[in-house]
């Protein structure tokens, strides 16, 4: 009996609680009481700003001449969405030219400084903030607001900024500074036709080195063996071709580059003087010069893997073994193709692509790639196109177009990925990242900012996609800021919210 009681009182004192809470909303906004009376404890003056480094988010008191205001100010960092940990900040309020401001050394808590302003006088102001850090200084302002004459009057000043909305959902910034968001406006821009094929990952023709046998002589892999796909860095010896007995032995060809070198030195020596009192065509110091460097070219290459007992075979450049083509004992001639290096990074994406996009393949200005969970522009990997097919490819009605680019630990030579590509266009468009946009049930919908802790569901109509951004047709426009990073989150506190009507944040 006693733990229902104690039960029934919770139940009754969160009752009265919330019949409490309400009442004091609604007396809160009742300007027909008595002495229509007002109070900075019922109604702030809020100030959301952005510059390109800092995001600022306050609750002001109205500002009245010749009274202190308390402002409670969050600073988030733009470029990462996190709060503003240390460093001082100053608050400076500008009334028409005459300046008042105040420093605070570090936050009050994480992300918030707390300041306390009196404005001198009556007029138009701003309210400017200046985040001094390891030396650098970063700057936000508030757009134009006005300081008047008594309460009343600031009071109702500020209560044309606040923002009402039944269907709000409240997201604090305690609760996004833990998380990955972040928000954003759209972005109006040129937006061309999106073709959507699958490319095939392959090592580029020009990457590829293949290694032959400068001697002849018998193949060893020593005490490892090399595969195709293995790794290699340049200059990492990976087989020996050993020419004891071989008619065509190591030592005799090393000798013979080494003489070749020499001689073609000394040729073009004589050429260059001759040439200095024009007594040889221009022609032949030309070939002279040719000859010295592939003379050149080939001893220096002898001299780094070719020894007595045979040749040491070196990876000509990083990256991996696409090839090989001896086994450990074979014997090979001079000239004999050992294995094929392709370079670190170096591949090719080729997509078919159908022919009635033929008319769009002269527009194409990029592409982007999806593998797997991970999409990236190609021009992050230093790609570009290559060649746009002129035939149709072997039995197919689709054209072939071939992208250069860095590869990465995502495409694996041989393997299919998605592929977008873009193709130019004047005509503007609004485009959002495809993290703002959710799904639900076929309907499509971002959350737009009313403040930075107070966000609206909103339905949308999507164009094309070119898998990074996606076309807004209808719903929202280019000045309405949007969650484009943890928006499932924003969902989850309206569910939470639902549940609890009463969840809320105090500052």
């Amino acid at each position: 009996m006693n733990r229902l009681a104690i039960i029934a009182m919770a139940v009754s004192l969160a009752f009265s609680a919330c019949h409490n809470h309400s009442n004091k909303e609604n007396d809160a906004h009742n300007h027909s009481t008595d002495a229509h009376a007002h109070s900075h404890d019922e109604v702030s003056f809020p100030i959301t700003a952005y510059s390109t480094d800092l995001e600022v988010f306050a609750e002001s008191d109205p500002f009245v001449a010749n009274k202190p205001s308390s402002i409670l100010a969050h600073f988030t960092y733009i470029n990462s969405f996190t709060p503003v940990t240390e460093g001082s900040m100053t608050a400076i309020i500008n009334i028409d030219g005459e300046k008042i401001e105040q420093t605070i050394d570090k936050p009050t808590r994480t992300g918030i400084y707390k300041f306390t302003i009196k404005p001198s006088k009556v007029g138009n102001a701003t309210l400017k903030f200046e985040h001094t850090l390891n030396g650098n200084k970063y700057y936000v302002e508030s757009a134009p607001f006005k300081i008047l004459d008594d309460d009343h009057k600031a009071i109702h000043f500020a209560e044309k900024f606040h923002v009402e909305s039944a269907t709000a959902i409240p997201f604090t910034k305690e609760q996004s500074w833990k998380v990955a968001f972040r928000t954003d406006y759209p972005m109006e821009h040129p937006f061309g036709t999106i073709i959507k094929s699958v490319a095939k990952v392959d090592v580029g023709q020009s990457a590829i080195t293949s290694v032959s046998a400068k001697v002849a002589g018998t193949v060893s892999f020593g005490n490892g063996m090399v595969l195709a796909g293995t790794e290699v860095k340049k200059g990492d010896v990976l087989l020996s071709v050993l020419s004891d007995g071989a008619s065509n032995n190591a030592a005799s060809i090393y000798t013979e580059a080494k003489a070749n070198y020499e001689k073609a030195t000394t040729h073009y020596q004589r050429i260059v003087e001759l040439a200095k009192d024009n007594l040889v065509p221009n022609k032949d110091l030309v070939e002279a010069k040719a000859e010295l460097d592939k003379a050149e070219s080939t001893y220096k290459s002898m001299a780094k893997s070719v020894t007595e007992k045979g040749q040491v075979v070196i990876a000509p450049a990083s990256g991996f073994v696409t090839e090989v083509y001896v086994t450990n004992g074979s014997y090979v001639e001079q000239g004999t193709p050992l294995l094929a290096v392709a370079e670190e990074n170096k591949v090719t994406l080729t997509a078919d692509v159908p022919q009635r996009y033929a008319h769009l393949l002269d527009q194409i200005e990029g592409a982007t790639v999806k593998t797997g969970n991970k999409t990236l522009n190609i021009n992050e990997l230093n790609g570009k196109l290559i060649s746009v097919g002129k035939s149709l490819t072997n039995g197919s009605t689709l054209i072939p177009v071939a992208f250069k680019l860095n590869g990465n630990n995502m495409l694996y030579p041989g393997s299919l990925v998605e592929v977008f590509i873009r193709t130019t266009s004047t005509k503007p468009v609004i485009t959002i990242p495809n993290d703002a946009i959710l799904e639900d049930q076929g309907h499509y919908f971002v959350f737009v900012q009313l403040t930075p802790e107070l966000f609206e569901k909103q339905e949308i109509t999507i164009g094309q996609t070119d898998g990074l951004r996606t076309e807004i047709v209808t719903g929202i426009n280019k000045n309405q800021r949007v969650v484009t990073k943890g928006a499932i989150l924003v969902k989850l506190a309206a569910v939470s919210a639902a549940l609890d009507p009463h969840a809320g944040h105090v500052h």
